[in-house]
């Protein structure tokens, strides 16, 4: 009769320890150094992403305030003569290059927070997000008035907030004065 024995083997003995497993304080180590590495790739997403949407949200406020001031100046200048004043509002009767002349509302609404440009056919938002907004209006001798008749200059100052993530996140502030060129003479 042949008997085996097993001798004793360090070879033997680690590869026993290699297939029992981690132990709890091994797999409770790893859990802690991935959950602060998962935390900062996290924040360091969050972060790139919040300044991504808000260089977005510049850019477009920026363009949007460049066409808003380009198209009021335009209006401003070629009013032939000013109806209503009020810091909210302004309707102005601008003449066409045809020789003709159209009526032209600046409407700023509070409540939906934009500013809207109404003639008798179309209505168009020209600034949104607006946090607050304001018409000034200057007589010829830089004082301000009130008076349709005695308007010579108009100024709007707006300032425009967009929110990342429930945060305020960019800022664009916007101030205009134009002054009437074209306004009719009066006797």
């Amino acid at each position: 009769m042949i008997t085996t024995t097993e001798h004793s083997n360090p070879s033997n003995r680690s590869s026993g320890r290699r297939n029992r497993g981690f132990s709890l304080a091994e797999t409770m180590i790893a859990v802690s150094v991935s959950t602060f590495f998962l935390a900062g790739v996290s924040s360091s997403y969050i972060f790139m992403l919040k300044s991504s949407l808000g260089a977005g949200n510049y850019y477009e406020m920026n363009q949007q305030s460049r066409r808003c001031l380009e198209q009021f100046s335009r209006d401003v200048r070629m009013t032939a003569d000013v109806i209503s004043v009020d810091p909210s509002n302004i309707t102005i009767e601008v003449e066409l290059s045809d020789g003709s002349t159209e009526v032209i509302d600046y409407i700023y609404e509070s409540s939906n927070k934009r500013l809207l440009r109404e003639t008798p056919t179309t209505s168009r938002v020209v600034l949104k997000d607006l946090e607050s907004f304001s018409f000034s209006f200057y007589n010829l001798l830089g004082l301000a008035t009130t008076s349709p008749l005695e308007v010579e200059r108009i100024q709007f100052s707006a300032k425009a907030v967009r929110k990342v993530i429930e945060q305020e996140n960019t800022h664009n502030n916007i101030s205009a004065a134009s002054k009437i060129r074209n306004r009719k003479m009066t006797n």
